[in-house]
């Protein structure tokens, strides 16, 4: 299991230095901006969850509880936002070759 946690993490920093060497840091307007602001998004919440599944075993009394509280509504709103990338990279890569 903590292969694939790492996997997970590797694949998201990964992901997050190929749109900076991609955009150099700038996020577009119209939908490439929403294509640039979900996908921060999704990095976002994702390093969040991982950050409180690590800290949630770790700390103690209200601490954790906060974090265990926490953790299902921050991996829920990182699978929610991976919903509209897919359609939102198919159509940023039509428009790249289209124009």
């Amino acid at each position: 299991y903590g292969f694939w946690r790492t996997l997970h993490a590797t694949v998201g920093t990964l992901t997050l230095v190929g749109l900076i060497i991609h955009t150099g840091l700038r996020l577009g307007a119209n939908l490439n901006f929403l294509l640039a602001i979900i996908f921060l998004g999704v990095n976002l919440t994702g390093a969040a969850a991982g950050v409180f599944a690590s800290m949630e075993s770790r700390l103690k009394g209200s601490s954790s509880m906060v974090l265990h509280r926490w953790r299902p509504r921050v991996t829920r709103m990182h699978v929610w936002l991976l919903w509209p990338l897919p359609a939102l990279l198919a159509i940023h890569i039509f428009c790249v070759y289209y124009y």
